[in-house]
């Protein structure tokens, strides 16, 4: 598996450069400002973007199946500004997310990586446990005072956020959070995502879709339906127009208010 055609295809101009980082700036203020997160100082997140390039740019495998840039240097934010004592990634395939994760944490993290099948992992961090299995079938007692959650499994995201209440687990990112008008863009989508249960009010029955050819239904219940005022929730907006790079997935973060 060689590198990625987008960590090695990029500006060599150191202009042109700084002037994209100046605009991701904006976004990046953005995504603080909507999540209420800790603000930081401009110069401060310019040398964010920075180090996340260089991190990104020397990932040595592809990315085919993970999250790409605008996904990354979002959780890499998140990561950075929550400094979170534990980490729990359900859904670690190359391992990837875990090198994001790893870099954006403090020394004595600790992160959980759960995958059903531990094979494909090409990157392993010293920071890490993993466990080849879902995480509702290892019983582990998270007591980290700051917990953050990524979820990348394919799972339903009903309970992956029943998880992390149970957990107490405030902070949270899930990948693959499709709506009703793209859910046909993802092969295995985790249903229902956090983006039906938050964003729609509407009790649309039993859902048809095509995906490759294939037959797709949900029957989804008003009963999903979450309450807004009990969480924090942003889906960062695409950069293709700044990166050139195309996302592979919707990631969305979500902070619980109760904890």
């Amino acid at each position: 598996i060689g590198k990625d055609r987008s960590t090695i295809s990029y500006n060599l101009n150191p202009f042109i450069e700084e002037e994209r980082n100046k605009l991701i700036l904006i976004k990046l203020n953005k995504f603080i400002n909507n999540l209420k997160l800790k603000k930081l100082e401009n110069e401060e997140l310019i040398n964010i973007i920075r180090d996340f390039n260089k991190i990104y740019r020397d990932w040595p495998y592809d990315l085919n199946g993970s999250i790409n840039y605008n996904s990354a240097l979002h959780l890499y934010l998140f990561v950075k500004i929550v400094n979170p004592d534990e980490v729990i990634e359900s859904g670690t395939y190359r391992g990837f997310s875990s090198y994001i994760i790893d870099h954006a944490s403090k020394e004595d993290a600790l992160i959980h990586c759960f995958d059903l099948n531990l094979k494909n992992l090409k990157y392993k961090s010293k920071k890490a446990i993993y466990y080849e299995n879902d995480i509702m079938d290892q019983k582990i007692k998270f007591s980290g005072a700051t917990k953050l959650a990524f979820f990348d499994d394919h799972c339903d995201h009903f309970s992956r956020l029943i998880f992390s209440k149970k957990n107490n687990i405030k902070y949270c990112v899930f990948d693959d959070d499709v709506s009703y008008f793209n859910i046909h863009s993802d092969g295995t989508p985790p249903l229902p995502s956090l983006n039906m249960m938050i964003n729609n009010n509407n009790d649309y029955g039993e859902i048809e879709w095509m995906c490759n050819g294939r037959l797709g239904k949900l029957n989804f219940s008003k009963k999903l339906i979450l309450d807004k005022d009990n969480y924090i929730y942003f889906t960062p907006e695409d950069l293709f127009y700044l990166t050139g790079i195309k996302p592979s997935s919707i990631t969305s973060f979500l902070i619980h208010k109760e904890f």
